[in-house]
C-alpha cells in the first residue's frame, strides 16, 4: 500500500508514494518512487512510445509470476493438509483433493481476468521519475529512471527501468485506489 503525496520543495512539484506497507526490498515509511507532477508533452517521443508499446508483455509478465506463485501456494497448501492428515492417521479424502484443485483453478482464473483487464488499460499520461530499488533487507538501495502512467480510467501504474541502454528491463507495478479516504 502507497501514499501518494505531492512535494512543491525543489523547482517544480513532484509527486511521491510513500510506502505504508514494505516489503523485503524497500521497508515501510520509504519514498518507493517520485514523478514529476508536470506530463510530458504528447506527442510523446518515440522511445517513450516503445516502452509504452511493451505494457502488454510487462502485464503477462506480472500474470505468469501471480499463476506461478499462486500454484507453489496451493501445492503447499494441499502438501501441509495432507501431511497433517496422515500424521493424525487419516487418508485424505478425495473431496478434499478435490476442494483444492477447484480452489486452485479459481486463483488461475481470477489471474487471467484480472490480466485480461490490465492489457485493457490505455496510458494517457506519463510522467518521468525516479523508483528505489534495493536487495533484501533494504540493503543497498539505490534510484533507478522511472516512469509514472496515467491510465484512462483515472489508475496509474510506475514503470521501473532496471538496466539502462538498449537492453533495458521493465518491472511495471499498476496500482489501485483503496478508499479516497486513505
Amino acid at each position: 500500500m502507497l501514499s501518494l503525496s505531492y512535494d512543491f520543495s525543489g523547482k517544480s512539484a513532484h509527486i511521491l508514494a510513500t510506502k505504508l506497507t514494505g516489503d523485503p526490498n524497500v521497508p515501510a515509511g520509504e519514498v518507493t518512487w517520485t514523478a514529476a507532477a508536470a506530463p510530458l508533452p504528447t506527442p510523446w517521443p518515440q522511445a517513450e512510445q516503445d516502452v509504452v508499446d511493451l505494457r502488454p508483455q510487462m502485464v503477462a509478465m506480472t500474470a505468469a509470476t501471480a499463476a506461478h506463485m499462486a500454484e507453489h501456494e496451493a501445492d503447499a497448501t494441499a502438501a501441509g493438509m495432507i501431511a497433517h492428515l496422515i500424521q493424525q492417521g487419516e487418508p485424505p479424502q478425495q473431496q478434499q483433493q478435490t476442494d483444492f484443485q477447484e480452489q486452485q483453478q479459481t486463483a488461475a482464473d481470477k489471474i487471467v481476468a484480472w490480466s485480461s483487464s490490465m492489457r485493457a488499460r490505455k496510458v494517457v499520461g506519463i510522467y518521468r521519475g525516479k523508483g528505489r530499488v534495493a536487495n533484501n533487507g533494504y540493503k543497498h538501495p539505490k534510484w533507478v529512471d522511472g516512469r509514472l502512467w496515467a491510465y484512462e480510467d483515472g489508475s496509474c501504474g510506475f514503470v521501473f527501468e532496471l538496466s539502462g541502454g538498449e537492453h533495458a528491463v521493465h518491472h511495471l507495478v499498476d496500482l489501485e485506489r483503496l478508499d479516497a479516504d486513505l
